[in-house]
């Protein structure tokens, strides 16, 4: 089974390696796949939660996750990405190398005022 090209982002992410023609329905083949590498209470549509976790674990924003997943809101979008230990770890790690950028107060949003 391949995957379509990056170029076109809409329709069918599985084509058929005899036909190339986009797959409609895979859950057969999933099914098997689960059944041989005997994993029980897994679903499909669980996929998306792990690809919506592990984009935002990689520094996606939420807008293009949204988009990604092909949500309008944002809200769908939270239900479908998780924090992991080691993303919010990561997170916090990140004050000491200085890697986040400092939220403007309001006091130094009036000194910038002041010095323009």
């Amino acid at each position: 089974m391949a995957l379509k090209s990056q170029s076109d982002a809409r329709g069918p992410v599985f084509l058929s390696p005899r036909t190339g023609v986009g797959l409609v329905e895979i859950k057969k083949g999933f099914r098997a796949a689960l059944k041989d590498a005997q994993i029980e209470d897994f679903h499909f549509h669980d996929l998306r939660h792990t690809f919506g976790t592990r984009v935002a674990e990689r520094g996606a924003g939420a807008f293009e996750i949204a988009e990604l997943l092909g949500h309008l809101d944002l809200r769908m979008t939270k239900r479908y990405t998780h924090a992991t230990s080691r993303s919010l770890r990561r997170a916090v790690q990140s004050l000491d190398n200085g890697d986040l950028k400092e939220f403007p107060t309001k006091s130094t949003t009036t000194e910038a005022r002041k010095v323009s």
